[in-house]
């Protein structure tokens, strides 16, 4: 089994977990449509000797970043906040 870890907005986290709605198919996105997962975790870019004392509140504008580029490249106007949640997944 894999662990994996799909990005979202809040609302649509909630939504997704609540079960009013499950994963649903982009119909566009950097890579075309579909549902993207990543195998990057949030703490994918922390260093725990270095970071280890430091709150997520105080790391995250560097996560969200990172991932937003991970994800969408250089398209990511109007999608700042599309890491704002993470669903960890076992496929």
């Amino acid at each position: 089994s894999q662990l994996l870890f799909h990005y979202t907005d809040l609302p649509s986290a909630k939504a997704i977990v609540s079960g009013r709605r499950g994963l649903r198919l982009s119909k566009g996105g950097y890579r075309g449509g579909g549902v993207f997962f990543s195998r990057e975790g949030p703490l994918e870019d922390q260093d725990a000797q270095q970071d280890g004392s430091k709150l997520w509140k105080d790391v995250f504008a560097n996560f969200r970043s990172k991932q937003l580029e991970r994800n969408y490249g250089t398209d990511v106007a109007g999608r700042q906040d599309k890491v704002d949640a993470v669903l960890v997944c076992f496929a």
